[in-house]
């Protein structure tokens, strides 16, 4: 993933379609990477605010994910985002 940082967001917007599917994988590993990807972004990339239309969906949908550890890790992650954009 750390390659995805060395791209702006704008770059990477062709891929979140693709990362949008991949909430949807078999592998609980593969859906808890999309979501801390997902989250990652809400709170680091510089051009965040351009495209949270397009990022909060993948964080959101993990919520409601099967696995319990999944949906702890995105509401974590959301709160973190709320209480960044508080401090803003």
């Amino acid at each position: 993933t750390t390659e995805i940082y060395t791209l702006s967001l704008h770059d990477a917007l062709p891929i979140l379609s693709h990362l949008a599917q991949r909430l949807f994988d078999q592998s609980p590993t593969v859906r808890e990477a999309v979501t801390k990807l997902a989250g990652t972004w809400l709170l680091e990339l510089p051009d965040r605010y351009s495209f949270w239309h397009k990022i909060m969906p993948l964080l959101l949908t993990s919520v409601t994910d099967e696995l319990p550890s999944i949906q702890e890790e995105a509401l974590s992650l959301w709160h973190d985002v709320g209480e960044y954009i508080f401090l803003l």
